[in-house]
């Protein structure tokens, strides 16, 4: 019986494929040879799950529209699929139900697993599925623009290295989904419930990210420039390692609430008309906010504490029902603007004393500053400000610098003999350097470093200042990393299994886990390319896999939820 299906099947591509019936062809089963679907011969009418198999080409003709009975799927197993539509004559996917809504379909699926795959999508229609288009992460050569994604319940899910350009993502459930290295150019990401989900690795420019529950959810080690995030419940939430370059986030609640990561650079943007909150820090580490706009929110930042300080810099916080919540005194916000806020300028919640100083308050004088700043002046039961000296030179106008680091490391895990020298790449020299250590280095290089984060501040002669870290790690010998096989982890954060993928021919490989400390984590060997590793007893954090295989040596970075 197995057999006769099979025959009948095949038969019937055959027949229907090179006929076509009133101007629509039922599809199902293999494709083995290349294939054109005609626009004379459109709509396709997928009955059962179509399989473009390995070196071969099915080329869909601009003006054909392809209809999926439920659940039914294309899969383009390692082969290629060349879907080019024009402006005025483009490429429908969509349900055959008369009663479609997200989800009643399959999905394209791209699946390179056992070669490689090419897809290029161009003016193409995707709705009503369950993921429009669906990559393993094997793929790549993925090319995809000017398409439109709408009503379903993920528009892209999975893949790696992919190239979208001028692309809809609306009305989904989820827009983009668990994706790992992408380029998105020109995107609209409007209308869903999530925009970008467990997604890495990312980099959107010119993007509009808007009215979706949340825009940015898991997002991590990215980077968003000359983009819109506006309209949304949150605007991005629990990220971590992303650059927010040149950005507008705008009229949502809350623009930016990251809870987990940290490692975070929000710079050169626009920060304002949120309801409730610019920015809220809970608890992350080592994120800095530089040279932004932050105004007319309910709070500009609510900075809730973490283990490791933040900076603050060169900031215009203003025009805010209170400029700063501060529940620590870690933080490092020096040369900002913070002023004319309407209840409070800051609002300090911790119980011990903090510094804040040479921050410009649009005054000189300190009791009119006193008095837009809550503290234990204020409440007893919290600690005092100190606020002075105050910054008269208006250093918030300075110029965005970064500093570059050459370091040497520790030659052990217990060796005090590390270096490390920081070079500011803008201002007006001479410099002046103050490093975190103990005791306080002034010098361009500080040295006798054991293994950990190290902090530097850099002054020009005018007194702009930029301050920076650096990391020092003994166990990763920089020279190790010959990195010249290819490795993919998800998902991306994880919580209790991660997924190491490597070339095929990889047949035995030792795993380590280390912690941002450099103290390995988990140790073990397995076969295969393709294994799971539980890893739900590590710290919580970012930490670095390393994988041995023969003479071969990859890292790769990961963050623990």
């Amino acid at each position: 019986m197995k057999l006769f299906k099979f025959i009948l099947t095949t038969v019937l591509i055959r027949t229907v494929l090179s006929s076509g019936v009133n101007g629509q062809t039922s599809v199902s089963g293999g494709i083995y040879s290349n294939t054109t679907w005609t626009k004379a011969n459109s709509p396709y009418i997928v009955i059962d799950t179509v399989v473009v198999y390995p070196n071969v080409t099915l080329t869909i003709q601009p003006g054909v529209t392809i209809k999926f009975e439920n659940g039914k799927r294309l899969e383009i197993r390692a082969a290629t699929l060349h879907a080019v539509g024009t402006l005025n004559d483009s490429i429908e996917f969509t349900s055959n139900s008369a009663l479609s809504g997200p989800g009643i379909w399959g999905d394209v699926y791209l699946s390179g697993h056992g070669g490689g795959i090419y897809a290029n999508i161009n003016y193409c229609k995707f709705q009503y599925a369950s993921n429009a288009i669906f990559c393993d992460n094997f793929n790549n050569n993925i090319f995809i623009k000017n398409s439109s994604f709408y009503k379903n319940v993920t528009g892209m899910h999975g893949g790696q290295w992919l190239m979208m350009d001028s692309c809809n993502f609306i009305d989904n459930i989820n827009g983009l989904k668990s994706i790992n290295s992408i380029t998105a150019n020109y995107c609209n990401i409007s209308n869903n419930e999530f925009g970008l989900l467990y997604c890495s690795s990312i980099t959107a420019r010119n993007c509009l990210i808007i009215s979706n529950q949340i825009g940015l959810y898991n997002t991590n080690g990215s980077t968003i420039k000359n983009s819109i995030i506006s309209s949304n419940q949150i605007g991005m939430l629990n990220i971590g390692g992303i650059e927010i370059d040149s950005c507008i986030i705008r009229n949502n609640h809350t623009g930016i609430l990251d809870s987990l990561y940290g490692y975070n650079t929000i710079i050169n943007s626009s920060i304002d008309s949120n309801s409730f909150a610019g920015i809220i820090f809970n608890n992350i580490q080592h994120s800095s906010v530089v040279n932004c706009q932050i105004r007319s929110n309910g709070e500009g930042i609510i900075e809730n504490g973490g283990t490791s300080p933040n900076i603050f810099t060169r900031n215009i916080i203003e025009g805010n029902f209170i400029g700063i919540r501060l529940a620590t005194k870690k933080d490092n916000f020096y040369c900002n603007k913070i002023c004319n806020n309407s209840s409070y300028d800051l609002k300090y919640l911790a119980t011990s004393n903090a510094n804040i100083p040479n921050n410009y308050w649009c005054t000189s004088d300190s009791i009119s500053t006193q008095a837009k700043i809550f503290d234990g002046h204020d409440s007893i039961s919290l600690g005092v400000v100190n606020f002075m000296p105050i910054d008269t030179s208006m250093c918030f106008q300075c110029i965005y610098s970064k500093i570059n680091f050459t370091w040497i490391k520790p030659s052990c895990l217990t060796c005090i003999d590390g270096t490390a020298t920081a070079y500011p790449t803008n201002g007006v020299p001479p410099y002046s350097y103050y490093w975190n250590t103990t005791p306080v280095q002034t010098t361009q290089t500080a040295i006798g470093l054991s293994n950990g984060y190290y902090n530097v501040c850099i002054a020009d002669s005018t007194g702009c200042i930029v301050c920076d870290s650096v990391i020092l790690y003994s166990w990763w010998n920089v020279n190790e990393i010959k990195d010249n096989f290819f490795i993919s982890l998800f998902p991306n954060p994880a919580s209790d299994k991660l997924k190491v993928v490597l070339p095929t021919s990889i047949t035995l490989m030792k795993v380590e886990i280390f912690n941002p400390l450099g103290r390995l984590e988990h140790s073990s060997t397995t076969t295969g390319y393709n294994t799971d590793i539980n890893i739900s007893s590590l710290t919580r954090g970012v930490h670095l896999i390393k994988i041995m295989a023969g003479d071969k040596i990859g890292i790769r970075k990961f963050i623990k939820n």
